[in-house]
């Protein structure tokens, strides 16, 4: 485990490595936010706030799948895809342990990672300008999400016993 920073060019796909991930893990990005704007459908029933516009223009489907390893090291596999050719255009969404073989559910999705879409994307990805969101977030809340994703929470409850044992 550690830092990555995918860096290059304009246009070189850098975005689509952060969208693939998250839409794979969430179902969403955060190119384009949950909100729907009414009267802007890209077909049936696309929105043009829709993740599913991810789809590239002149095709018919498209998927994403990303694996990781958990703190627990369990491989996991979560995927999305979606296709136009279907009669109701709606993504589909699996996830599997691939060190047991369990499917699970993806809304277990949270709690495999521990992070909300928001808190990923606001300390994991910190995607196009979301380093400046991450740094104006509230000292607190801040914190928090650091100590959650190091792990370093027990030093919080270290300095609160010493601290109350000494007062």
């Amino acid at each position: 485990i550690g830092l990555f920073a995918i860096t290059g060019k304009t246009g070189s796909g850098k975005s689509t490595i952060l969208d693939t991930m998250c839409i794979a893990l969430y179902g969403q990005t955060p190119r384009f936010p949950a909100t729907r704007q009414q009267g802007l459908k890209m077909a049936d029933d696309i929105y043009i706030s829709d993740p599913r516009r991810i789809l590239r223009q002149g095709c018919q489907s498209c998927y994403a799948r990303v694996r990781f390893l958990t703190s627990f090291d369990q491989i996991y596999e979560a995927t999305w895809s979606f296709s136009l050719k279907n009669k109701t255009p709606k993504a589909k969404r699996t996830l599997e342990n691939l060190t047991t073989g369990e499917k699970h559910d993806i809304r277990e999705i949270e709690q495999i990672i521990g992070l909300n879409f928001n808190q990923f994307c606001h300390s994991v990805l910190l995607a196009q300008g979301q380093f400046a969101a991450f740094l104006k977030m509230p000292s607190a809340e801040r914190a928090a999400l650091l100590e959650h994703m190091t792990d370093t929470q027990i030093y919080s409850h270290i300095s609160k016993a010493t601290f109350e044992r000494f007062r």
